[in-house]
């Protein structure tokens, strides 16, 4: 039985020698990404406020909670309306346009030119 199947071995093992490979080497494709972000100004940084209600503690009475947290929504709401105006401040400019086509890109060559990704069909094999 042994003899008989011993002239086979050899062409199994050329069969499995030749077989194309169970994963496909992975290949680097670069693809560009367009990123960009434009700034128009730096906004200050804001400090957050000292908030009324951080002064409570456990033997406070109720009038003093409630004048508290009346006192915590009015400074959030100033907070709030402040950063609204820093934030107008740094809108875009009335004669820019925004449709790509700017002279303000990322210079070639920057991280934000291009993102370079590996692809393999690996996880396709399962």
């Amino acid at each position: 039985m042994v003899r008989r199947l011993l002239p086979l071995f050899p062409l199994l093992l050329a069969g499995c020698a030749l077989s194309p490979p169970l994963f496909s080497p992975a290949t680097p494709i670069e693809v560009k990404v367009p990123v960009y972000q434009p700034i128009y100004c730096t906004p200050p940084a804001v400090a957050n406020p000292t908030l009324p209600i951080s002064g409570l503690t456990a033997v406070s009475s109720p009038a003093d909670t409630i004048r508290a947290y009346a006192a915590s929504v009015v400074m959030l709401k100033a907070t709030v309306r402040e950063l609204d105006a820093l934030i107008e401040g740094c809108e875009e400019p009335a004669g820019a346009t925004n449709d790509g086509t700017t002279t303000n890109a990322p210079a070639a060559g920057t991280v934000a030119d291009s993102i370079r990704v590996l692809m393999s069909n690996a996880g396709q094999n399962k």
